[in-house]
């Protein structure tokens, strides 16, 4: 069965909600933000979704919740956890981006190349401060 990628985003978005651990301020959190390209160009739908790999420091049985942003039409993101634009749980996280390639004009648009670089999963680290993650992918 395929799936639409609005289909796609709202399973992402149930999911996240979902899996969603501890309860809201258990786990300190940062700001995040940045921007979604592809092949270099600015992605301009989908969405990123930043999941804790590890626990905190202060809470070593459980990683948290997961985090999530909207890819803006500029390609840019900003993660929410407990509370709009609060960021991300601190920590190491598997970052997955759902979001359709972009493709040449004249290109026909398949899903091979429309969902081509939201398939790839990514690690990155939020620091205890204001974080600016871009992330690059790069479709095939």
């Amino acid at each position: 069965m395929q799936l639409s990628f609005r289909q796609m985003f709202l399973l992402t978005v149930g999911i996240c909600t979902l899996s969603a651990c501890g309860r809201s301020g258990e786990f300190p959190v940062a700001k995040v933000e940045g921007v979604v390209k592809c092949n270099g160009r600015p992605v301009t739908a989908g969405l990123v979704v930043f999941v804790p790999t590890g626990a905190s420091e202060e809470k070593t049985d459980e990683s948290g919740r997961s985090a999530s942003g909207v890819i803006q039409s500029d390609g840019t993101y900003e993660l929410t956890t407990y509370a709009k634009g609060d960021g991300a749980i601190v920590g190491t996280h598997a970052v997955q981006v759902f979001a359709p390639a972009p493709v040449d004009d004249d290109a026909p648009l398949t899903d091979a190349n429309r969902y081509a670089c939201g398939k790839a999963p990514l690690e990155k680290t939020v620091e205890a401060a204001e974080n600016v993650i871009d992330l690059e992918l790069t479709a095939p």
